[in-house]
Protein backbone atom coordinates (compact mmCIF):
# COMPACT_ATOMS: atom_id res chain seq x y z
CA UNK A 1 0.00 0.00 0.00
CA UNK A 2 1.21 3.52 -0.66
CA UNK A 3 2.46 5.89 1.99
CA UNK A 4 -0.02 8.61 2.84
CA UNK A 5 1.80 11.93 2.99
CA UNK A 6 1.52 15.43 1.61
CA UNK A 7 5.26 15.84 1.20
CA UNK A 8 7.97 13.26 0.72
CA UNK A 9 11.66 14.17 0.60
CA UNK A 10 12.34 10.74 -0.90
CA UNK A 11 10.71 11.94 -4.15
CA UNK A 12 13.54 14.35 -4.77
CA UNK A 13 16.00 11.50 -4.33
CA UNK A 14 14.02 9.40 -6.82
CA UNK A 15 14.04 12.27 -9.32
CA UNK A 16 17.78 12.63 -8.88
CA UNK A 17 18.25 8.92 -9.50
CA UNK A 18 19.35 8.44 -13.09
CA UNK A 19 17.13 5.36 -13.30
CA UNK A 20 13.89 7.37 -12.93
CA UNK A 21 13.10 10.20 -15.33
CA UNK A 22 10.73 13.13 -15.61
CA UNK A 23 8.63 13.76 -18.69
CA UNK A 24 10.03 16.42 -21.02
CA UNK A 25 12.78 16.92 -23.55
CA UNK A 26 13.58 13.51 -25.01
CA UNK A 27 11.31 11.73 -22.50
CA UNK A 28 7.77 11.09 -23.77
CA UNK A 29 4.85 10.85 -21.36
CA UNK A 30 3.37 7.44 -20.57
CA UNK A 31 -0.10 6.87 -22.00
CA UNK A 32 -2.92 5.11 -20.16
CA UNK A 33 -4.20 2.12 -22.14
CA UNK A 34 -6.42 0.65 -19.41
CA UNK A 35 -7.92 2.62 -16.54
CA UNK A 36 -10.26 0.89 -14.08
CA UNK A 37 -12.71 3.21 -12.39
CA UNK A 38 -12.29 3.65 -8.63
CA UNK A 39 -15.18 2.78 -6.35
CA UNK A 40 -17.10 5.57 -4.63
CA UNK A 41 -17.32 4.92 -0.88
CA UNK A 42 -20.72 4.82 0.82
CA UNK A 43 -19.97 7.76 3.16
CA UNK A 44 -18.87 9.88 0.18
CA UNK A 45 -22.00 8.90 -1.79
CA UNK A 46 -24.35 9.65 1.09
CA UNK A 47 -22.88 13.12 1.58
CA UNK A 48 -22.55 13.74 -2.20
CA UNK A 49 -18.84 14.39 -1.57
CA UNK A 50 -16.79 15.19 -4.66
CA UNK A 51 -13.27 16.28 -5.41
CA UNK A 52 -9.86 15.39 -6.75
CA UNK A 53 -7.24 13.09 -5.30
CA UNK A 54 -3.73 13.75 -6.66
CA UNK A 55 -1.40 10.77 -6.73
CA UNK A 56 2.36 10.77 -7.29
CA UNK A 57 3.72 7.59 -8.83
CA UNK A 58 6.34 6.02 -11.02
CA UNK A 59 5.28 4.36 -14.25
CA UNK A 60 7.79 1.57 -14.74
CA UNK A 61 9.21 0.17 -17.94
CA UNK A 62 6.64 -2.58 -17.47
CA UNK A 63 3.78 -0.07 -17.90
CA UNK A 64 2.50 -0.44 -14.33
CA UNK A 65 2.26 2.11 -11.51
CA UNK A 66 4.80 1.76 -8.70
CA UNK A 67 5.51 3.63 -5.46
CA UNK A 68 2.11 5.33 -5.40
CA UNK A 69 1.78 8.13 -2.87
CA UNK A 70 -0.97 10.61 -2.11
CA UNK A 71 -0.01 14.19 -2.94
CA UNK A 72 -3.40 15.80 -2.30
CA UNK A 73 -5.79 13.86 -0.11
CA UNK A 74 -9.51 13.91 -0.69
CA UNK A 75 -10.66 11.92 2.32
CA UNK A 76 -13.75 9.82 3.05
CA UNK A 77 -11.92 6.71 1.84
CA UNK A 78 -11.67 8.01 -1.74
CA UNK A 79 -7.86 8.31 -1.67
CA UNK A 80 -7.53 4.61 -0.93
CA UNK A 81 -10.03 3.80 -3.68
CA UNK A 82 -8.03 5.93 -6.13
CA UNK A 83 -4.85 4.04 -5.23
CA UNK A 84 -6.55 0.65 -5.61
CA UNK A 85 -7.80 1.61 -9.06
CA UNK A 86 -4.51 3.10 -10.30
CA UNK A 87 -2.65 -0.03 -9.17
CA UNK A 88 -4.59 -1.91 -11.87
CA UNK A 89 -4.02 0.65 -14.62
CA UNK A 90 -1.85 -0.24 -17.61
CA UNK A 91 0.27 2.35 -19.40
CA UNK A 92 2.29 2.44 -22.57
CA UNK A 93 5.55 3.31 -20.85
CA UNK A 94 7.46 6.54 -21.34
CA UNK A 95 10.14 6.42 -24.03
CA UNK A 96 13.60 7.89 -24.31
CA UNK A 97 15.28 7.40 -27.66
CA UNK A 98 12.76 4.64 -28.45
CA UNK A 99 13.43 2.64 -25.26
CA UNK A 100 11.02 2.29 -22.34
CA UNK A 101 12.12 4.19 -19.22
CA UNK A 102 10.56 4.65 -15.77
CA UNK A 103 9.12 8.12 -15.14
CA UNK A 104 7.55 9.90 -12.21
CA UNK A 105 4.20 11.55 -12.83
CA UNK A 106 1.21 13.01 -10.99
CA UNK A 107 -2.23 11.60 -11.69
CA UNK A 108 -5.45 13.45 -10.85
CA UNK A 109 -8.35 11.16 -10.01
CA UNK A 110 -11.56 13.19 -9.97
CA UNK A 111 -14.62 11.92 -8.17
CA UNK A 112 -17.80 13.54 -9.49
CA UNK A 113 -21.39 12.47 -8.99
CA UNK A 114 -23.70 13.01 -11.95
CA UNK A 115 -26.86 15.01 -11.27
CA UNK A 116 -29.05 11.92 -11.58
CA UNK A 117 -26.75 10.07 -9.16
CA UNK A 118 -27.34 12.70 -6.49
CA UNK A 119 -31.06 11.81 -6.54
CA UNK A 120 -30.78 8.10 -5.88
CA UNK A 121 -28.45 5.64 -7.57
CA UNK A 122 -24.85 6.76 -7.25
CA UNK A 123 -22.07 6.65 -9.77
CA UNK A 124 -19.05 8.63 -10.74
CA UNK A 125 -16.82 9.63 -13.57
CA UNK A 126 -13.05 9.64 -13.37
CA UNK A 127 -11.10 12.25 -15.29
CA UNK A 128 -7.36 11.81 -15.64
Amino acid sequence: MANVANANPAKDMVAANSMTHRVGGKISAPRVTYAADPQYTEPAKKSAYQGTCVLWLIVGKDGHAHDIEIQKALGMGLDEQAIKAVQTWIFDPALKDGAAVPVQINVDVNFRLRWEDRRGSYGFRVFV
